[in-house]
């Protein structure tokens, strides 16, 4: 998709324009739910590719307000020039509901970091995604905006906010498609940077 080998270097500097690309696959059977994803991310304005992922999940609806799921997640990502793994389990609880033609979810995860080299962590995430009450292609096309924070669980507090802007796209029964523009502003080194990127994500359910 990226159409250039990685290099090391600083591929998240302030302002940088990126790309993201994810790919699924799920099974859905009363109420559970199993997913395979990997994801690409290309900084340096979409030419390098710096981050790789992939996660296996399992849901359960539980009410139809509420799904909850565990994932696990390896991570390879280019930190000061090399190539770094880390183990990511997290629990994730979503909550769901529908207001006057709206639609809500409230998803909260809870991560453990482990990483290669240096100290495990754990980190909260809340993203908060509203559906407008308006749809095209006969309800097809559901467009949305989210919003996401990144809290870190052993002292440093705060540190990475996101807002999306984008849409949900069911092209087929078996077929789901999301793209997305969203600001990232992240805390690294003692400032704040900002990333712009466009996301893109495509999910095969069976």
């Amino acid at each position: 998709l990226l159409g250039n080998n990685a290099c090391a270097g600083d591929l998240n500097s302030d302002g940088d324009f990126q790309g993201w690309y994810t790919f699924g696959v799920s099974s859905s059977s009363k109420g559970w739910k199993l997913k395979y994803e990997e994801e690409l991310r290309g900084g340096s304005d979409w030419h390098n590719l710096y981050y790789n992922h992939m996660d296996v999940s399992i849901n359960r609806s539980l009410y139809s307000w509420l799904d909850a799921g565990v994932n696990y997640r390896q991570v390879e990502e280019i930190k000061g020039g090399e190539w770094t793994k880390e183990n990511r389990p997290h629990l994730n609880w979503t909550f769901k509901w529908p207001i006057g033609g709206w639609a809500f979810t409230d998803r909260n995860r809870l991560e453990f970091r482990d990483f290669e080299s240096g100290q495990d962590k754990w980190r909260y995430r809340n993203r908060f995604t509203a559906y407008f009450p308006v749809s095209f292609c006969e309800g097809k096309i559901k467009p949305y905006f989210s919003h996401e924070i990144f809290v870190d669980l052993h002292g440093d507090g705060l540190l990475c906010d996101r807002s999306y802007a984008g849409f949900e796209w069911n092209v087929v029964e078996w077929l789901k498609a999301d793209a997305s523009y969203f600001w990232n502003s992240s805390y690294r080194d003692a400032e704040w940077s900002e990333l712009h990127v466009i996301q893109l994500k495509c999910d095969l359910m069976f």
